[in-house]
């Protein structure tokens, strides 16, 4: 498609180096006005791959990573990085990571990159969040990019990592914020922004040719092939200086001081599956989320860290309503989940509070009266709850099992063996507990420490179960209460309430 002369400077064993890789045509200058790049871990990855070792490359932005407007899946900027890996390396199998979500920029991104690509155990990660950081505040827009970068680089799978910069048509981009972050800790970077210009002007092209929508965000294929082609050419050079394996420089896994903070080099994201509320009016929790439309419901969690975020949606529905949220005794921030574009439905976050105290804060969510003029409705949908910085695991979730009515003298079993941790880790100890109970009863639970144990009532009358679970270190528990009711005479009882799930049973 184009040919060119590209020049870049790389850090190599024994200094830096100018090279050149000559053809014809128009040069392609990457990193000219760049400062030197450290580009051991690449080689390191490399190398593996020249071992004939397997290699994962894994990539991670918005719409465009995730090949929005790509014709097939193999035109992807992404998938076409992945082929020069192959057809570079073909005794290495090579697998793919596609992380890219649209809408979404690195604000999420390092809420998501942990479990979205680290654990994925890459060895080479291209991020690329410049057009949907574009237009953001720039201290905000380095230190999310940051987080991100000190999570990749901190990882002990030595993850050889790259920044891609891309723009718009009507040239919005982050590349500013993003190069003082990649020039920081010496990171390479490729610049679409940069590159592109020349690029199509010697092919005799525009812009217009190379975008699939208008205005243009999204690249077509061609377009597409213009991103792969600027990162390959400098994975090319790179090559060109591996070095041999006895001769690989070794990884400086040391990172320098925060450029802006290290508080988004350690996140955790609760689920509406593993956050628990200490208060609930109103919320219905599913797989996938929180939701309420009634005016004054609220939640409140407990959680520690320097920072607490939300994810929410945005999609224009006059269903859709607005909330206010705070932390502790702080600010409250009203967030609209109405959106006035019409063109889908759209990842929000939003940081409710950060230079936060180490320990334990509560994060409160209300559903408010007043909407959008568009909207009539209140819903609201609270996807995910974030938190960052000085911050101990998730602590394990105490599921008792449902609530049971019975006559006296039955057997009640007593099922805990769905509780379980957010993080993973192995529940290592159950502890049930009488919590409530008829004045004259003294019955007692068989084996209080077994996951699974029997229970029998021995007077009519209501029972509550509580059940305390520890594991994976955690540093706290929370207790869950499952209520049992047990009437002698009719078997049913209107006032269970189950204190888990907080539904009439």
């Amino acid at each position: 498609m184009k040919s060119g002369i590209f020049s870049t400077r790389i850090k190599y064993p024994g200094g830096f180096l100018l090279a050149l890789c000559f053809m014809t045509g128009f040069m392609i200058d990457a990193w000219s006005q760049a400062p030197s790049f450290d580009t051991t871990r690449i080689y390191h990855a490399m190398a593996k791959a020249r071992r004939g070792e397997p290699v994962t490359v894994a990539v991670i932005g918005g719409s465009i990573t995730n090949g929005h407007a790509a014709s097939t899946e193999d035109k992807r900027w992404a998938n076409l990085v992945a082929g020069w890996w192959q057809a570079n390396f073909p005794s290495s199998e090579v697998t793919l990571v596609n992380a890219g979500i649209g809408a979404t920029g690195s604000d999420i991104g390092t809420f998501r990159v942990k479990k979205d690509v680290i654990e994925k155990d890459p060895d080479f990660v291209v991020v690329e969040f410049a057009v949907n950081d574009a237009g953001l505040d720039s201290d905000y827009v380095k230190k999310m990019m940051e987080g991100i970068v000190r999570q990749l680089l901190g990882d002990t799978s030595k993850t050889g990592v790259m920044l891609l910069l891309l723009k718009m048509e009507d040239g919005g981009t982050a590349q500013a914020d993003h190069k003082v972050v990649a020039d920081y800790y010496e990171i390479p970077w490729v610049s679409q922004v940069d590159l592109i210009g020349p690029a199509l002007t010697a092919d005799g092209l525009t812009l217009r040719d190379v975008y699939f929508d208008n205005p243009g965000v999204h690249p077509n294929d061609l377009g597409m092939q213009y991103i792969a082609d600027f990162i390959t050419e400098v994975l090319d050079s790179i090559l060109h200086h591996l070095p041999a394996d006895e001769a690989l420089p070794e990884i400086n896994l040391t990172l320098p001081p925060p450029l802006m903070t290290d508080v988004y080099a350690t996140t955790y994201t609760f689920t509406p599956t593993t956050l628990i509320p200490d208060v609930n009016t109103g919320w219905e929790t599913g797989l996938y989320q929180w939701t309420s439309d009634i005016p004054g419901s609220e939640l409140a969690f407990t959680l520690d860290g320097n920072a607490v975020a939300i994810q929410y949606t945005k999609v224009f529905s006059t269903e859709r309503g607005r909330i206010e949220a705070w932390v502790d005794d702080g600010p409250h921030k009203v967030i609209d989940a109405f959106f006035t574009e019409t063109w889908g439905t759209k990842p929000c976050f939003e940081l409710v509070a950060e230079d936060l105290p180490d320990g334990d804060h509560t994060l409160h969510i209300k559903i408010l009266t007043e909407n959008d003029p568009q909207s009539n409705g209140h819903f609201f949908p609270l996807m995910s709850v974030y938190k960052a910085g000085n911050i101990t695991s998730a602590p394990p979730i105490a599921v008792p099992g449902t609530p049971v009515k019975t006559l006296t003298g039955n057997a009640v079993t007593l099922d805990g063996s769905s509780s379980n941790d957010p993080d993973g880790d192995t529940i290592t100890e159950y502890k049930w507990s009488v919590e409530e109970f008829p004045a004259a009863s003294t019955a007692n639970i068989a084996d209080d420490t077994l996951s699974v144990t029997f229970f029998t009532p021995d007077e009519a009358g209501y029972y509550k179960i509580g059940l305390v679970v520890t594991g994976g270190g955690a540093a706290k528990c929370y207790p869950a209460l499952a209520d049992t009711c047990c009437c002698h005479q009719c078997n049913s009882c209107s006032r269970c309430r189950c204190r888990y799930c907080s539904s009439n049973h």
